[in-house]
């Protein structure tokens, strides 16, 4: 696949739309984005370098937003996570898709034990745990709870819903430059 260029992949990405509410093609196309992209490390590295945008900051790491979209139905963020002790359950306020650039995490899925039966008190229990490695994507609906455990230097590029990119509780926004300048693990991408 020849490699298109920062130019005229920010083109394409604003001609592209993805409607959230089919999850299951927005979650192929999302896929095929982040693919295209990932194929296109050089285009990446541009974004990074010449975006003026928001990084948000957390536990798990450094966020940076990349772009914005929201008449396209998404957000194109960088993960650049930290070790940290990510082992609780959780889910997310967007659906999102994402892509394993390099190094990995645990990843496991939740589901409730007695999932066939009427109570809403259930524990949760592990239902699927997997190592995603570079180059692994996959796409979760709000609803799924998950957790991962991230080796060092782990990036990720993630398609989601617009506002998936607001600080959580706990988290912060900065500037951008700032952010990236403090980054030892963005020379993997």
């Amino acid at each position: 696949m020849a490699k298109k260029g920062t130019k005229m992949l920010i083109e394409e990405l604003t001609h592209t739309v993805i409607d959230w509410n089919d999850f299951e093609a927005a979650g192929e196309l999302s896929r095929r984005v982040l693919q295209e992209l990932d194929e296109d490390r050089a285009a990446i590295r541009n974004l990074v370098q010449t975006r003026e945008g928001i990084a948000v900051v957390g536990v798990n790491g450094t966020t940076l937003v990349l772009g914005q979209w929201p008449e396209q139905g998404f957000e194109l963020l960088l993960h650049l996570f930290q070790p940290f002790d990510q082992g609780r359950p959780h889910s997310h306020r967007r659906c999102f898709s994402t892509r394993i650039l390099n190094g990995g995490y645990r990843h496991t899925w939740f589901g409730k034990s007695d999932e066939h039966e009427q109570s809403t008190n259930s524990a949760l229990v592990p239902y699927l745990t997997r190592f995603e490695t570079a180059g692994s994507t996959y796409t979760l609906h709000p609803t799924a709870v998950h957790s991962i455990d991230p080796s060092p230097d782990t990036v990720a590029l993630t398609i989601c819903e617009p506002g998936s990119s607001e600080a959580a509780p706990g988290e912060g926004t900065g500037a951008f430059g700032e952010a990236v300048a403090d980054i030892e693990h963005l020379r993997v991408i």
